[in-house]
């Protein structure tokens, strides 16, 4: 069926698919042994409960490595490369005021604004699809729903979440209202329970799949007056919940969560420092002691930036590697993504311009993608 969207001139083609969320209260909408691609998808119970005194050491010799692909997708980025070009989103003006929109540039930096409209939120590209979450910007106590970009039609799956772990052949999503995490495959038509953890945990704000867990950070507070954040793992062998009295989920690397807060506090504190947590041993390491405003690794280096400098990390050196000047007329650095082993930077000024720039690990500004304030 169609739908209009928005009032603009948005015709979407909505196309719900056939799959169907299963009842958590239902046991027999996911049977145990079914599979979804090559992992089994699990009725599951949480057999018992650990909870883990982590240790503290001082940093180690640096051991960075080159970052699995499927986990640095689903870090939040500024630049989706494809196929045939980039998406990325810009700053626009119209009635409603200034406001991000994405677009899309087929590499001559002129990017078209799609047609998608406001309340789709990209997350990642498979080829020249973007998947990703929408909700209606008109009504936002509407649900998010799982989606897909491709050819100027927006393709809304049967999936209602905006907590997503996109996987090799499978979307991982949290239920927006209970910690109960699904998977389906890219075409939304099969769908089933990976974990039920509303016994143990309340409000799962992000997670990941790794070495068979799942891990996440989750709300484990009844009042917002009294807001907590946790960190834990669920065992999707043995089912068992494990959880930890520190320890966050930024980036997963070579057996390391690195995460830029230390969970032994409240919701509402950051102190912008950088810390690791060994998924097998349980220790946490402060891995900086300058504060940064976002990382990311490539090959055996860790990149992170600060508000005028990217910097490069290894065994061998740490040390400034591209200065804010290099940025047209920005300002200050907010993102650093490294994808497909390119290294992409994007710096602002104000609240209207961004520059985006392709670099190398040396610091030279290999190619300007966008430059640009906001239209009016």
């Amino acid at each position: 069926m169609k739908r209009i969207i928005t009032p603009l001139v948005l015709f979407l083609v909505i196309m719900i698919s056939s799959c169907k969320v299963p009842d958590s209260n239902n046991p027999g909408d996911s049977k145990n042994g079914d599979t979804v691609g090559s992992n089994p998808i699990v009725s599951s119970t949480v057999l018992n409960m650990k909870e883990i005194a982590t240790t503290y050491r001082p940093f180690s010799t640096p051991n960075f490595k080159e970052a699995d692909e499927t986990l640095i997708n689903n870090r939040k980025k500024f630049i989706f490369p494809c196929n045939d070009g980039y998406y990325y989103y810009i700053e626009a003006g119209d009635r409603d005021g200034p406001h991000r929109v994405l677009a899309f540039d087929n590499g001559n930096g002129n990017p078209k604004k799609q047609s998608v409209g406001d309340g789709f939120v990209a997350k990642v590209v498979r080829e020249n699809a973007v998947y990703g979450f929408f909700q209606n910007p008109a009504d936002l106590a509407q649900k998010t729903i799982l989606s897909k970009y491709e050819n100027n039609i927006l393709t809304l799956f049967d999936v209602g979440s905006s907590k997503l772990f996109f996987a090799k052949d499978e979307i991982y999503f949290c239920n927006d209202t209970e910690p109960m995490i699904y998977k389906t495959d890219y075409s939304g038509k099969r769908t089933g329970l990976v974990a039920d953890l509303k016994d143990y945990a309340v409000g799962i704000e992000k997670f990941a799949i790794y070495e068979s867990k799942i891990w996440f950070e989750y709300d484990d507070s009844d009042t917002l007056q009294s807001l907590k954040c946790g960190f834990a793992a669920y065992d999707l062998k043995t089912h068992e919940f494990l959880k930890f009295d520190r320890g966050g989920i930024d980036l997963i690397n070579g057996g390391y969560c690195y995460y830029m807060n230390d969970k032994k506090r409240s919701g509402t504190d950051y102190n912008g420092y950088l810390y690791r947590f060994n998924c097998e041993t349980f220790c946490v390491e402060q891995v900086l002691d300058t504060k940064i405003e976002v990382f990311d690794f490539y090959n055996d280096y860790l990149l992170y930036e600060t508000e005028n400098g990217l910097y490069k990390m290894n065994g061998n050196e740490n040390k400034k590697n591209l200065s804010i000047s290099q940025l047209g007329e920005a300002d200050y650095f907010y993102g650093v993504q490294v994808q497909k082993e390119r290294i992409f930077v994007i710096g602002g000024a104000g609240a209207f311009y961004d520059f985006i720039a392709e670099v190398d690990i040396d610091g030279k500004v290999v190619k300007k993608i966008h430059e640009g304030w906001s239209e009016h």
